[in-house]
C-alpha cells in the first residue's frame, strides 16, 4: 500500500483497529455503481474465511455463488440469525441485470443466457443452495469465461462494449 501513498513506509501500516468478518455482518453499505441506494454486508459462505481482503460487491445476476448466497439469506431463517441479518435487510434485493450473453451452455442445459447468467444456470441445474459447490463451480467456469469474452454491458457508461473491453474503464470509474 506504500507504492500507492497509503502508508508513509513500506510493508508498514499502522494497526487502527481490530475488526472481524462477524462484526462487518449487516453493516448497511453503498455500493458504487449499484442500483440500489444501500445494501448491507452478508457473508458468502464459498469463500475461504481465513483471510479478509475486504468487502465485495456482490453480482447475483451473474455470479453464481452470490446468487446462491443471496437467495439462502432470503430463505433460511437460521442462516440469518448465525450472523445477524435481518429478513428486511435482503428480501427486497432482487439480481439486477448488467450483462447480456448471448449464446448458452449445451453441458449446463442453458439455451440462452440472457442478462441474467448466474440465475438462469442456477435454475436450469437446480442449485439447491451455496453449498452445492459441484454445480456451482460448473456454472461459474461456463458463465465467467463466457461472460468476459461475449458479454455485452447493459446498463453505465460502457454500456454495449463486452467486458473484456469495459474492463479498464470500468476500473478507471472505481478508482
Amino acid at each position: 500500500q506504500a507504492q500507492e501513498n497509503m502508508t508513509s513506509v513500506w510493508g508498514q501500516s499502522d494497526l487502527i483497529c481490530d475488526v472481524t468478518g462477524m462484526d462487518l455482518m449487516g453493516l448497511p453499505l453503498i455500493a458504487p455503481n449499484a442500483t440500489y441506494d444501500r445494501v448491507f454486508t452478508l457473508p458468502l459462505l464459498t469463500i475461504s474465511m481465513t483471510k479478509g481482503t475486504g468487502i465485495v460487491t456482490s453480482v447475483p445476476s451473474d455470479a453464481p455463488d452470490d446468487y446462491a448466497a443471496l437467495r439462502d439469506m432470503q430463505t433460511d431463517e437460521a442462516l440469518r440469525a448465525k450472523y445477524g441479518i435481518e429478513l428486511d435487510m435482503v428480501e427486497k434485493y432482487a439480481p439486477i441485470p448488467i450483462i447480456r450473453i448471448p449464446g448458452g451452455d449445451e453441458d449446463l442445459g442453458v439455451e440462452d443466457f440472457g442478462e441474467m447468467a448466474a440465475v438462469t444456470a442456477c435454475i436450469a441445474l437446480k442449485v439447491k443452495n451455496q453449498h452445492d459447490k459441484a454445480k456451482l463451480v460448473k456454472i461459474k467456469k461456463s458463465v465467467y469465461n463466457k461472460g468476459f469474452y461475449a458479454g455485452v454491458m447493459t446498463v453505465g457508461s460502457q454500456k454495449g462494449k463486452t467486458v473484456e473491453d469495459a474492463k479498464d474503464g470500468v476500473k478507471s470509474e472505481l478508482l
